[in-house]
């Protein structure tokens, strides 16, 4: 069976619900008002890249409390996600000039500005 297939049967099975990891050692199962699984935490993940908005990617910024009802340590916490394969961009949403790659990325960071450097470099 297909990676693909076996998402949209994981996505069918976990409707309502989402699986959240606030911390890497850590994952939680919450209500979600959300059409489909996000949370995709890797540039690598297939979905990354089989998206129609990549290598670019279509970011959207929310506010968590809207989208999962109940759970989250932070309903107010921002959240930046891709609309077409929902993949989490790195960084951090209140970043002035946030880098505009899928998190856990392996190539340069990219920031809004232009700025390129090194992974676990600085700018």
């Amino acid at each position: 069976m297909t990676e693909t297939v076996e998402r949209e049967k994981l996505a069918r099975a976990t409707s309502g619900m989402q699986t959240i990891s606030p911390s890497s050692n850590t994952n939680l199962r919450v209500p979600s008002r959300a059409k489909q699984p996000f949370w995709i935490t890797e540039a690598t993940d297939p979905a990354v890249k089989a998206c129609p908005y990549h290598p670019e990617h279509r970011w959207w910024e929310f506010r968590i409390g809207d989208v999962l009802e109940d759970g989250y340590r932070n309903p107010d916490e921002l959240m930046v996600i891709c609309r077409g394969c929902y993949v989490t961009r790195c960084g951090h949403s209140t970043s002035p000039d946030p880098c505009m790659r899928p998190r856990h990325h392996r190539e340069y960071h990219a920031l809004r500005s232009g700025i390129k450097y090194p992974v676990g470099g600085n700018p």
